[in-house]
């Protein structure tokens, strides 16, 4: 289980990089139309594939965590 959620974990932080992309000297006070040209300023292709890249990596993740079979504690009971 640790291994699945390491895995779901790399992939949202991959994920993330597009975020940081485009957060990085945005204004903090901007109309949509100044954000939209600043992203099209900024578009390339990394970014997207790392999103990509970033949401297998989670499907594998949960995929690894559904395959094992290793119950979930739910509190004071087991659920399965």
């Amino acid at each position: 289980m640790l291994l699945a959620l390491a895995v779901i974990t790399a992939g949202a932080l991959v994920r993330q990089s597009d975020r940081l992309h485009f957060a990085r000297g945005r204004p903090a006070c901007a109309g949509p139309a100044r954000l939209i040209a600043l992203q099209r300023s900024r578009a390339n292709n990394l970014t997207p594939a790392l999103l990509l890249a970033g949401q297998w990596i989670q499907i594998t993740g949960h995929t690894i965590a559904g395959t094992r079979g290793e119950p979930v504690t739910g509190g004071d009971r087991m659920v399965h």
